[in-house]
């Protein structure tokens, strides 16, 4: 030892990533047969090397970092392509790191609609509205749903219950439905699975 100093000791220490606690997902359930749709899993922590796993498959996904408690994950269409539950736990790297529990999110069949049988109505009509599709009596609660244009879908146009089998649907449609010339988007809804996929009447 110098004579009047003292010897110093300098201790590195590494800082460990943290575990992620929670991953909350932004869709519960997902259309079996959807294109390829990107998921937001909220909660974290998550770092930028944050990775996702679905481990039935044991496929990593494609994640896109956002914030400490938000990454997006892309489900490849391959894995929506028939009913069953994807379990989807977000892990960060060590040092430290580890994984939260698994986020579920289920792949079902729900309504899917091919035709209406009109592609046009006139402005501020009530009209029959004729819908074939599939899995269109699935589930107990069901209703129609329609926005104009790129707006807000909306359910609240009274039309009464919908007759309807297991591929066709007849509901009384309202005026104010259509009421203004232009481009309407309509699909169905039924309680418990995800919408169907929407087709189009031109108003007049």
């Amino acid at each position: 030892m110098p004579a009047g100093g003292s010897d110093s000791l300098v201790v590195s220490v590494e800082q460990g990533n943290p575990t992620p606690v929670v991953a909350t997902p932004s869709l519960y359930q997902i259309q079996s047969g959807s294109a390829t749709t990107t998921v937001s899993l909220t909660g974290g922590p998550f770092v930028a090397d944050t990775t996702v796993l679905e481990v039935g498959s044991s496929t990593a996904l494609t994640v896109s970092y956002v914030s400490a408690s938000q990454v997006d994950v892309q489900l490849p269409q391959s894995l929506l392509l028939a009913d069953g539950t994807l379990a989807l736990p977000a892990s960060n790297p060590a040092p430290g790191g580890g994984a939260a529990p698994d986020a579920a999110i289920g792949v079902i069949s729900g309504p899917q609609i091919t035709t209406l049988n009109s592609s046009e109505v006139a402005a501020n009509s009530t009209f029959s509205l004729g819908i074939t599709g599939t899995g269109l009596n699935v589930g107990d609660f069901a209703q129609l749903q329609w926005r104009i244009g790129d707006g807000e879908w909306q359910s609240s146009c009274p039309e009464g219950s919908p007759e309807r089998s297991s591929t066709m649907w007849f509901v009384q449609a309202q005026a104010c439905m259509v009421s203004t010339p232009g481009t309407v988007s309509v699909r169905v809804f039924i309680d418990g699975y995800p919408p169907s996929n929407a087709l189009n009447l031109t108003v007049y």
